[in-house]
């Protein structure tokens, strides 16, 4: 029995990881793995298992789900010239907006890997969709990059970033047109 970590998947855990490996391939010993590394000793089955059905990775009753998408490989390098692009767009529109540059890369790569259909040229044409809109402003209200892509907030995360990015692949051009503002605040 051959295993290796992920090391590059942001969602699982090496444990998370090995005891679906377990599950698949040697049942008896995944359960005698939980056991043996559960945080809670006297629910022994199920934080572990929780997390992957939690996450999409097996059902409720214990089988693998084969459906859920492995994660995109994206080579570091290309995700370093996206957030270096991104950052130049952001540069000096507002102290501070361009972001800390390994966390728009640890972002991107996590906003990479939950919507692989936005390819870094509808990324980068949503960002400058949203610069445009905040020039209105003055960048007064432009958020720092890395909250743009995507920000913690009290009822989960949320990511303006995809909100653009939808408007920019179904063609919605609401920024351009001659349609008065109606400003609420």
């Amino acid at each position: 029995m051959s295993w290796k970590p992920d090391l590059k998947n942001t969602e699982l855990s090496p444990n998370h990881q090995y005891l679906l490996y377990l599950i698949e391939n040697d049942p008896n010993e995944a359960d005698k793995f939980e056991a043996r590394y559960s945080p809670y000793p006297d629910q022994p089955l199920e934080p572990y298992r929780e997390t992957l059905i939690k996450l999409g990775y097996m059902t409720s009753s214990g089988l693998i789900n084969k459906l859920k998408k492995p994660k995109n490989e994206i080579p570091l390098s290309d995700l370093t010239t996206l957030a270096d692009e991104l950052r130049t767009k952001f540069k000096g529109k507002k102290v501070g907006s361009m972001g800390d540059k390994m966390n728009v890369i640890k972002k991107l790569s996590i906003f990479m890997n939950n919507y692989p259909e936005f390819g870094k040229e509808v990324i980068l044409k949503a960002a400058d969709r949203y610069i445009k809109h905040t020039a209105k402003d003055n960048y007064k209200y432009i958020m720092q990059l890395d909250y743009f892509i995507s920000k913690l907030k009290e009822d989960g995360k949320t990511s303006m970033l995809a909100s653009i990015c939808e408007e920019v692949v179904e063609g919605v051009d609401s920024i351009s047109s001659n349609k008065p503002v109606i400003r609420l605040f």
